[in-house]
């Protein structure tokens, strides 16, 4: 039962204490059952260390894998209790000569270094509330702070990525993490919020083939608001500017998003009714709950697409909106202009229960078969949009003549376009791959991505949208990673490459690899195993080239 009352009044939040009980809280110290293998974490740093090659390694493949994720779930007796918590660590798989090395280290954080002093979890994650208060607090200074936010986690442990010659990791906060290229410690640490009028940041940043940054992030004072920064290219973060400010259309609602999308001429994000209620952020605290309950999701709310000019900064179209149906989105894939109108790729869910379904809990032994079967699964979705509607467009009629597409357009009232997408890949498709250096942002053919279509099936697949047809690589007990794809420098066609990715397997004893792929056939061309090594379930990475592989 609730012991407070929040309630909005010209403009200000309100919070009516009844009766306060100090203890409540949604603590991480719950020992779960036994986790499943692949879901346990680990606690040690790896040296370089040289797998065991089967196959051949094209000799033009040289060059790093870094990937990214939560790695460290148990802190003394205190465990993390969402799969996106963990404590981050940067994996690095060095290929070169037809061999590979395998090496990780944890990002040190100041959450990580409070952690690990403290042998406890002290600074509160996605999905997990610190369980202790400042022992040098009074009782009331403790109860004061519950209604504070307080600093926000600089556990970056979502993405890696690189800025020209330096490598940067970051989550869903205003902090980055610098680290050293070669030898993976954290050499830095950056404060968005120091050099731009931000609150926070999205995980996924885009770059430029010059070396420029793209990114998003949300301011809360005030109307709460979305705002896109750029860093431009040869300089550093100081440099970075807020380039464009979308209002969000809830004053105390505003929505949430993890990516989103660049073209040449263009910026592009989705506002979905999945919703940062302020109100609940405001008082998680005391309430003892974590960021996932304080996540909204209205079903009866529109997606709207916001199409940014990235020359004005200004909104394409401001007296139209383009919208659909409600749907939820990590992860974009791609887009591109096509003639007078802009394509863009999709992995849309039904709802956001996905973000519910994969606490910890969920894949402990007893659990984890039962969860991947019902897991919700992503589709591929293809949503084209109209540049040139305008009030003399016809309504009830749809606008998109894209040969081959099911995607439509219609505007709807005098300014909405309602959009439906073409469905593209509906058994599971997640972890969006394209080959980023060369197609990012421009007309592409090939996604590549994550596909867990059952508890027994877990597998890569690579999606041909203009053929609308798939291939698929699985074998029995493995789990994949994120697909990344890696161009043949000599080759002709988008999908002339490799597609590299670490492999777990689910029996005892059995060794974690690096899968190379064949780009165009999607067969199996190499693997490097690594005994005696245990790989982190990861989320997202890069591969860069080395430098004389570049010339």
């Amino acid at each position: 039962m609730d012991s407070f009352h929040c309630s909005v009044q010209g403009g200000k939040i309100l919070v009516t204490l009844i009766n306060v009980p100090l203890t409540k809280r949604a603590l991480g110290t719950t020992v779960p059952s036994k986790m499943h293998r692949l879901y346990e974490g680990v606690k040690d740093e790896v040296p370089a260390t040289e797998g065991i090659v089967t196959g051949t390694i094209p000799t033009w493949v040289n060059g790093a894998l870094y990937r990214n994720g939560p790695a460290m779930f148990q802190i003394g007796q205190d465990n993390f209790k969402h799969l996106f918590d963990g404590m981050g660590a940067v994996q690095k798989f060095e290929v070169r000569d037809g061999t590979a090395t395998f090496s990780r280290k944890f990002i040190q954080s100041d959450s990580y270094k409070k952690n690990m002093a403290a042998n406890r979890i002290v600074v509160s994650e996605f999905g997990t509330i610190a369980q202790y208060p400042d022992p040098c607090k009074n009782i009331f200074q403790r109860f004061f702070s519950h209604f504070k936010l307080g600093k926000p986690t600089d556990n970056t442990a979502i993405t890696v990525w690189p800025l020209r010659d330096r490598v940067f990791t970051s989550t869903e906060t205003n902090f980055l993490n610098e680290i050293d290229p070669d030898n993976l410690d954290t050499i830095g640490k950056v404060d968005l919020g120091k050099h731009m009028t931000i609150s926070s940041a999205v995980a996924h940043v885009h770059w430029d083939r010059d070396g420029t940054i793209h990114n998003m992030g949300h301011v809360y004072e005030g109307h709460p608001s979305y705002c896109i920064f750029r860093v431009p290219a040869g300089s550093d973060f100081k440099d970075g500017k807020v380039v464009s400010t979308v209002k969000s259309r809830w004053k105390f609602n505003p929505g949430y998003y993890h990516s989103f999308s660049v073209t040449e001429n263009y910026y592009v994000f989705v506002e979905q009714p999945l919703v940062i209620n302020i109100l609940k952020i405001l008082t998680c605290r005391i309430r003892g709950i974590s960021i996932p309950d304080c996540l909204d999701y209205w079903p009866d709310e529109k997606v709207i697409f916001h199409v940014i000019d990235k020359a004005t900064g200004e909104k394409v179209h401001e007296s139209f909106e383009y919208q659909s149906d409600a749907f939820f989105t990590f992860h974009h894939v791609n887009a591109f202009e096509d003639g007078d109108s802009l394509v863009l790729d999709l992995c849309t869910y039904n709802d956001a229960q996905v973000i519910k379904k994969v606490y910890m809990k969920d894949f402990s032994e007893e659990n984890v078969e039962e969860t991947l079967k019902n897991l919700p699964k992503a589709m591929l979705s293809r949503f084209v949009l109209p540049l040139t509607v305008n009030q003399q467009t016809p309504c009830d009629k749809n606008l998109i003549e894209m040969p081959g597409s099911k995607a439509t357009a219609i505007r709807t009232t005098d300014t909405t376009v309602q959009c439906t997408p073409d469905v593209i890949y509906t058994k599971g498709f997640e972890l969006p791959t394209v080959s980023y250096d060369l197609y990012n942002g421009r007309q592409y053919r090939y996604s590549y991505g994550f596909s867990i279509q059952s508890e027994k099936v877990i597998a890569l697949v690579k999606v041909d949208l203009v053929s609308k047809t798939s291939l698929q690589w699985d074998s029995p007990g493995c789990v994949p990673s994120e697909p990344i794809f890696v161009p043949d420098p000599n080759g002709s066609e988008e999908d002339d490459g490799v597609v590299l990715s670490a492999v777990n397997s689910v029996t005892e004893g059995e060794a974690p690899f690096l899968l190379v792929l064949d780009g165009k056939t999607f067969t199996e061309r190499a693997r490097v195993q690594f005994p005696g090594v245990q790989i982190n379930r990861d989320l997202h990475g890069f591969f860069r080239k080395t430098v004389e592989s570049q010339l």
